[in-house]
């Protein structure tokens, strides 16, 4: 099996990069900066021309890790780690490390974000109830109330938070 590219895209100038990637000519030259995105040549004029598919792969990338919270210089480690060996057997080691560790990371936020969801959904079944309630009692009494959709004493943490 072949772990080689398919050749070459259409190059394109920043702008129109930055118009497929949804993100700013001063960001794209930026990550160049970082030498996190790189030109593929320059144009006669002097205008960076950037590989279409590569590129806009690139910077879906960055933009996913960057939803991670992984700040811009710990991607360029990354990018750095990558390129810095020529076999990629050299360079996957380091590379996968950082993955698992984010990936460990990540299995952790969404627990806590699962965590968060089922309070939000325990307070939004508790307020629905609240909205049906003809006896209109001042808030102090919801944490007694018993009825549908309601336990006495257990009312959700979040809508508990604004009851005092």
């Amino acid at each position: 099996m072949s772990c080689q590219g398919t050749g070459a895209s259409r190059l394109v100038k920043v702008g129109e990069l930055a118009d497929l990637s949804g993100k700013s000519i001063r960001t794209l030259h930026y990550y160049e900066e970082l030498g996190l995105l790189r030109p593929a040549k320059r144009s006669e004029g002097g205008f960076r021309l950037y590989e279409e598919a590569a590129s806009v792969a690139t910077i879906r990338a960055i933009s996913r890790l960057q939803d991670l919270d992984i700040p811009l210089n710990r991607i360029r480690g990354m990018a750095e780690a990558w390129r810095g060996n020529s076999a990629a057997q050299d360079s996957a080691p380091r590379l996968l490390e950082t993955f698992r560790g984010e990936l460990a990371e990540t299995r952790s936020k969404i627990e806590g974000l699962t965590a968060i969801e089922h309070e939000l959904m325990k307070s939004i079944a508790f307020l629905e109830a609240c909205t049906t309630c003809s006896d209109r009692p001042l808030r102090e009494q919801c944490t007694a109330c018993t009825r549908e959709g309601h336990h006495a004493g257990d009312v959700p943490e979040f809508v508990s938070a604004f009851l005092d």
